[in-house]
């Protein structure tokens, strides 16, 4: 699957940096960007997240901070049994691939990023805020 040689890449990349806790971080970084992509749909359908969330409060602060854990939870666990370590190491690559991935991961991060803020510009011109 893609998907799975996509992440065991990413894997990799934290593997051959020799950073603590590689598996964990990639779990971060994939539910991380999945995240985003789902904050750029939002922005970029107009779609109105707060009828998206379940949890309602007077404080919206408490309020994001809830609706934030509630939808990355689920994110994560479906990694972590759909992606396992065994799994992931599994695909080997090459140190030379890796580097390669790195500075890939870094630029669409960037790309991504980007993105996101300049849908929430346009978002703050539609909305007469900026």
């Amino acid at each position: 699957m893609v998907i799975e040689k996509i992440v065991a890449k990413i894997y990799w990349v934290y593997k051959y940096s020799k950073m603590d806790m590689p598996y964990f971080r990639t779990v971060l970084t994939v539910t991380g960007l999945i995240f985003m992509h789902l904050c750029q749909m939002v922005l970029l359908f107009n779609i109105q997240y707060r009828s998206l969330f379940p949890f309602k409060q007077e404080n919206t602060r408490v309020e994001d901070w809830i609706n934030t854990s509630i939808i990355l939870t689920p994110l994560i666990i479906v990694f972590l049994i759909f992606f396992k370590k065994t799994k992931l190491e599994s695909f080997q690559i090459a140190e030379s691939t890796a580097k390669k991935w790195k500075g890939m991961l870094v630029v669409y991060f960037i790309i991504s990023f980007l993105l996101l803020f300049g849908l929430l510009i346009r978002k703050g011109i539609e909305k007469g805020t900026i």
